[in-house]
Formats: structure tokens, C-alpha cells, sequence
């Protein structure tokens, strides 16, 4: 299970963050120094957020492109105290490709790996996932993620990404796509109407919702902001509301698993089964160790009109090893419940 950073001593090591207009960004940096000797970095950035921004930006949205340059630059600089080498990897918001045409077909590291999932957009960090289970398993390459927890989330939809450009396949999660009716399976966040914009593009024929839920002291107050809003989607007559856990990755696999084992697969040689998630980083990670048994499955994700900034303050950061097969084990989250 997820613990702190003195339970996991690499030694030396390499470190994987992405840069992010949301603060939390910078947050496991405090730790890093406690778990070894960083050797090198690898920057994640993305180009949507330099120029050519559209006409019709309102506050908000300036405020999370500038709070974006600010982070790069103070990641950079923290960075630079721990090691000399910082690699950047130049990635797109809006295109969802393989790490490979970043990184190679080979694995680049040369020294376990530590990924900071915090500010990763969900679509990137599947098709990083996809990436780095493949490097397990063709040069047993060690791999721990590394999640910071905020203190509290804004109450208002506004200050979460919404709308929709497009949609798009994950890399690795392509399915099997036929001539036949559609299945959604859709994890709910609090980004409401970009969860709704993707139901309406797919238009599909049956649709199962899967809300989270804590097991702390912020259970009702998640609940109840998830449930408002999504409020429009959840009251769809025929769409099946059910409910899964949202911070801890091993029992929103194993729940997630379970469903697909007894209820989806049963239907998907009569639907096209899609699985798109919007709920939280560690509930994307559950879901990358679940769906490697479940290869009928197309993963998409959903590119909205505009991104926020809707967390704020720093609680914890947490850290799980995956060793140098944990990612490539289809039943290890079993195991760990």
C-alpha cells in the first residue's frame, strides 16, 4: 500500500513529473531528497500552454496558463538543487500518443524510476503506464509512483476543466471496435459537464457511471459534489449508477475487475465496450492495472475546451513500488487488498 517517503530507500534514482498549471505539481519535491540521490529528472511539458492561446480567454484560464510557466520554472529550479540532468519531454494536451515517440522503444532509464502521477492528465498517464509495463517486462525496469494528496478541491464546477474538443483512443487500450451497438463504462470526478459532453458525443446504447467514494473524513463532502455535479447525467433514465473506491488503486482494481469479470464481458460480444475515466489519478491507475485482463476494452479520453485550476493546498505525498513487475501482473492488485 501507499506509504511515505522513508519506507521507500532507492539509493540513487531517476524522478518523472509533470508540469501542470495545478500546484501539486511541486509538491512531492520536498520529499524527493529522502528517498535517495536523484541522478536525473525527466520534465514532462506541454506546448498547448505557450502560444497561439485563443481570443476569447477568460481570467481563469489566464491564470492557469501563467501559473503554468511559473511551476516549469520553479520545478526546473528545484530540480537543478538535486541534479545536473533534467531531460524535457515535449508533449501535446490534445494529442494522446505512445511515450515511445518520446522516450524510444527501449527503456531510457538507468536507474529505477520514480513517477510523479499528481498533475498527470489521465489520457497521458494510461499511455505512460502502457509504456512503462512494457519496459518491465523487457528489461525489468523499476518502477514507484508517487502521488501528493491536496488539502481541500474548489465547490464550484467552474474551477474544473469542461467542455469538449474531441476524443481520443489511449494508446495501448484499443479494443475491439465492430458493426454493434455501444457500451460506456464512465468514471465520475467533479468535471460534470466534460463527462456529459463525452456522453453525448458517444451517443451509446448503454452506459454504466461509477462514482467514487472515500473512506475519510472527506467522504460526504466528495459525494455530494460528484453527485451535483453530475447531477444531469446520473438522473438519465437507464444509465446504472454504481459506486467504487477513489484513493486507493488496489480496491477500485479489484471492484473494477469484479464488474467487468461478471457483468461486462458476459455483453461484449453483442456491444463495442468503452471505458473512459474522469475520476482521480489513483482511480487511473486501478483502472491501467484492471483493464490489462480485459484487452476487449477501448479506452478513450475525453479533450476539453479548457483547463483550471481546482485543487489547492498540500496534505501528503505518498509513495508505492512496483517493483520490476507490478505493472505487467494483471493479479498483483489482488493480492494487496
Amino acid at each position: 500500500m501507499f506509504t511515505e517517503a522513508q519506507d521507500l530507500q532507492l539509493d540513487a534514482y531517476e524522478l518523472l513529473v509533470f508540469g501542470s498549471p495545478e500546484p501539486r505539481c511541486l509538491h512531492g519535491l520536498g520529499s524527493i531528497s529522502e528517498l535517495g540521490r536523484l541522478e536525473r529528472a525527466w520534465l514532462v511539458t506541454f506546448a498547448d500552454y505557450d502560444g497561439g492561446q485563443p481570443t476569447d480567454l477568460c481570467r481563469e484560464d489566464i491564470s492557469a496558463i501563467r501559473q503554468y510557466h511559473d511551476h516549469i520554472v520553479a520545478l526546473e529550479k528545484q530540480l537543478n538543487e538535486h541534479t545536473s540532468r533534467i531531460n524535457k519531454i515535449g508533449r501535446r494536451l490534445n494529442v494522446l500518443q505512445p511515450f515511445d515517440d518520446n522516450l524510444g522503444p527501449v527503456s531510457p532509464f538507468e536507474l529505477p524510476v520514480v513517477v510523479d502521477i499528481s498533475c498527470a492528465p489521465r489520457g497521458h498517464l494510461l499511455a505512460l503506464l502502457d509504456y512503462l509495463a512494457r519496459c518491465q517486462q523487457a528489461t525489468r525496469q523499476s518502477v514507484s509512483i508517487m502521488y501528493s494528496l491536496v488539502s481541500r478541491q474548489s465547490v464550484s464546477e467552474d474551477a474544473y476543466s469542461y467542455g469538449m474538443q474531441d476524443v481520443s483512443v489511449v494508446p495501448g487500450f484499443y479494443g475491439q471496435i465492430r458493426l454493434r451497438h455501444d457500451l460506456l463504462i464512465l468514471v465520475l470526478g467533479f468535471e460534470g459537464n466534460r463527462a456529459f459532453s463525452l456522453y453525448k458525443r458517444l451517443a451509446p446504447n448503454k452506459t454504466f457511471l461509477i462514482m467514487g467514494v472515500t473512506n475519510d473524513a472527506d467522504r460526504l463532502f466528495y459525494r455530494e459534489r460528484a453527485h451535483l455535479n453530475n447531477h444531469g447525467l446520473i438522473h438519465i433514465y437507464g444509465n446504472d449508477l454504481r459506486e467504487m473506491p477513489s484513493r486507493d488503486p488496489y480496491a477500485f482494481a479489484t471492484e473494477l475487475n469484479n464488474f467487468l469479470r461478471a457483468e461486462i464481458e458476459p455483453l461484449a460480444e453483442r456491444f463495442n465496450i468503452y471505458f473512459s475515466c474522469l475520476g482521480t489519478k489513483l482511480q487511473t491507475l486501478g483502472a491501467f492495472l484492471a483493464l490489462q485482463s480485459h484487452p476487449y476494452v477501448q479506452v478513450i479520453d475525453s479533450i476539453p475546451t479548457r483547463r483550471r485550476i481546482a485543487s489547492q493546498g498540500d496534505r501528503q505525498t505518498l509513495f508505492e513500488s512496483f517493483d520490476t513487475q507490478g505493472l505487467i501482473a494483471p493479479h498483483a492488485f489482488s493480492a494487496c487488498t
